[in-house]
């Protein structure tokens, strides 16, 4: 009995009652709402709120308390609407849809408690009537919002979501009143800008990728001028490699139409927008295609560089701090081996405990190794 009563508190309403000028009076809206009542008790269905619209004619949809109703459903304080007959919702059936469809956006529905439209052919038909008319707006509201967005993108705007990091957006004035634009919708226009210290950390990323840093030291350098991500922690590897990638740094608008479309179809292809010189710019156009390039070129490098043969590594100790020597290759396409620990002196910047012994090619130690073996087995006397 208490779980009833408890799914029966789930099932709230509100009453709407009309009556117009023609042959209708004040009681007229009583006899409604008693049958409506009546009603409620009978299915346990829990009355909120009454809108009660007096001497207004069902063809006109600027009632007030009517308008009111429309406007609360969008709360989810209710679902249903108990009205005595569909003709005191509306008698224009085109409104009579439309609002219908409004307040089924809501997850609200109409309910007339003397026609029972539930089983009978009239009411399957109005409820694929009503469905159809809803799926319309509806493919029609994405279609609008698209051709919004796609506008605004056209025009280099802000089409909302998480800025680039090192942008900022700044109010849009009235040049003449200096006051904050609105849209007609209500609310605030704004601008992208940059934000300078932001834009800093973002040209460092830059220069040190191209001078063949790695991430790690990157994030170093970043750590010790304090730079973090937008929510104050540290900035990632892989968020360094999303800013890299990212064209909009050099004053280009990237806008993709589809973006929202391929959350749910991954397979709709990108309607890409671009227009250069729209936002302001923070790296040049060639800083930018150069580290792409290098990254690109860095990442083969990678897949060659694990098919090489590294006959001493971990077989060299670092002479200054005694750490295993390992190999790798530089930014100029040459392989070498280097401490574990070692920098070079740009790196002392950023961590000056770390080992400064140089890296060695490694065709050079490996010949050198491989002369000393020679030296120790065919002249032990002058290997001494």
């Amino acid at each position: 009995m208490r779980k009833r009563k408890q799914q029966a508190n789930l099932n709230f309403a509100v009453g709407y009652c009309r009556y117009s000028s023609d042959n209708q009076s004040h009681a007229s809206a009583e006899a409604q709402k008693k049958e409506i009542e009546k009603y409620a008790r009978s299915k346990e269905i829990v009355i909120r709120e009454w809108y009660i619209d007096e001497a207004q004619t069902g063809t006109n949809d600027n009632r007030k308390e009517f308008s009111r109703m429309i406007t609360d459903s969008k709360e989810r304080l209710f679902n249903q609407v108990l009205v005595y007959q569909l003709d005191r919702f509306a008698r224009n059936e085109e409104d009579k849809v439309l609002h219908t469809v409004d307040l089924r956006r809501n997850g609200v529905r109409v309910v007339s408690v003397t026609e029972q439209f539930d089983d009978s052919p009239e009411g399957k038909l109005m409820e694929a009537v009503i469905g159809g008319i809803a799926a319309y707006y509806s493919r029609d509201l994405s279609r609008k919002t698209s051709r919004g967005l796609k506008h605004n993108g056209e025009k280099g705007h802000n089409n909302g979501g998480t800025l680039p990091y090192g942008f900022k957006l700044i109010p849009r004035l009235c040049p003449v009143s200096q006051q904050h634009l609105k849209h007609p919708k209500g609310h605030f226009l704004h601008d992208v800008d940059i934000h300078l210290e932001r834009a800093e950390a973002v040209k460092i990323m830059y220069q040190m990728t191209l001078d063949g840093f790695k991430r790690c030291d990157i994030i170093a350098r970043l750590n010790e001028i304090g730079a973090t991500k937008g929510n104050g922690n540290p900035f990632t590897a892989t968020h360094i490699d999303n800013i890299l990638r990212n064209e909009r740094y050099t004053g280009t608008y990237v806008y993709d139409c589809n973006k929202r479309k391929r959350i749910d179809n991954p397979d709709i292809a990108p309607d890409i927008i671009r227009i250069e010189n729209k936002l302001p710019q923070i790296i040049s156009r060639e800083l930018f295609e150069a580290v792409q390039k290098f990254v690109l070129s860095r990442k083969h490098k990678t897949a060659h560089n694990q098919n090489e043969d590294w006959l001493l590594g971990g077989k060299v100790v670092c002479g200054e701090c005694n750490e295993p020597f390992q190999g790798a290759k530089a930014t100029r396409n040459y392989l070498y081996y280097k401490c574990r620990e070692q920098m070079s002196h740009r790196h002392a910047l950023a961590n000056p405990q770390r080992c400064y012994n140089n890296a060695v090619r490694k065709d050079d130690l490996e010949k050198f190794v491989v002369a000393q073996i020679r030296m120790i087995f065919f002249h032990p006397n002058l290997a001494d």
